[in-house]
């Protein structure tokens, strides 16, 4: 924990500024301060100025553990996670790590503009590999981009009153218009859980793919709320009520 590891930050520093360190060992350094829970300002920025230095050098599980854990420290700045777009943007990364990458960038506070457009960067390597992710994959994208573009339920639901309709970037529209094959084919054999993290999603970001998306959903639960988990049942009938329209309302249990 931090009191084993605490005093270490300075000769960390030391070591970074002064040494030469591999990729291999910039990220497990990253990943091990991460998962103790040190919060320090000048190692963390210390050991993002190395990373970008090296993020081409990084092989795809190192890059992966090194934008997890920078994203979770905090005060990293913007060049470091503008570069790991581009790289992951041009990158052969598979799957699994493209959608934790994504999940890295979207968690990183405050949320920027930048960290915005480094999530739309990636997206269309995702639409265009739609059929080679698994669902729980789509799931933690489609959570991402909740988490950058998203207004919020309470917020989403005034807008769907109130007619106002945030924009979200194409790329999103892309990525969401082709996960609706996938969607819709697997939906039989998806969890209660499984639906409403992505009825959660969707209605969050509120693009008219997404809003879409809702009434399928809906039918789903009315044909299988019987089945479901009780706190995912809960989960989905405090959201699908509220879709434009009320196309979901004859799958709302009374």
């Amino acid at each position: 924990d931090h009191r084993i590891f605490g005093p270490l930050v300075p000769s960390l520093i030391s070591t970074l500024r002064n040494s030469t360190c591999f990729p291999d060992q910039v990220a497990n350094v990253a990943w091990a301060i991460s998962v103790a829970g040190i919060k320090d300002d000048i190692l963390t920025r210390e050991l993002a100025q190395r990373a970008l230095k090296q993020l081409p050098d990084y092989d795809p599980q190192e890059f992966v553990d090194v934008s997890v854990a920078l994203a979770s420290c905090g005060n990293v700045g913007l060049d470091f996670f503008g570069a790991l777009a581009h790289l992951g943007a041009t990158s052969p990364l598979d799957p699994r790590h493209l959608a934790s990458v994504l999940w890295a960038l979207s968690r990183v506070e405050p949320m920027t503009p930048v960290l915005s457009s480094a999530v739309v960067r990636l997206l269309p390597q995702c639409s265009d590999r739609i059929d080679v992710f698994d669902v729980d994959d789509l799931a933690s994208i489609m959570i991402s981009l909740a988490k950058c573009y998203g207004q919020g339920h309470h917020s989403r639901l005034h807008g769907l009153h109130s007619g106002i309709q945030a924009a979200v970037p194409q790329e999103i529209e892309d990525f969401v218009h082709a996960c609706q094959p996938r969607i819709f084919n697997e939906m039989p054999n998806l969890s209660g859980d499984q639906l409403s993290v992505f009825t959660a999603a969707l209605m969050s970001v509120g693009s008219p793919s997404c809003l879409a998306m809702l009434e399928p959903i809906g039918e789903e639960v009315r044909r299988r709320e019987h089945k479901f988990e009780t706190g995912a049942l809960l989960l989905l009938v405090r959201d699908l009520p509220w879709a434009k329209g009320g196309v979901c309302d004859p799958a709302v249990p009374g």
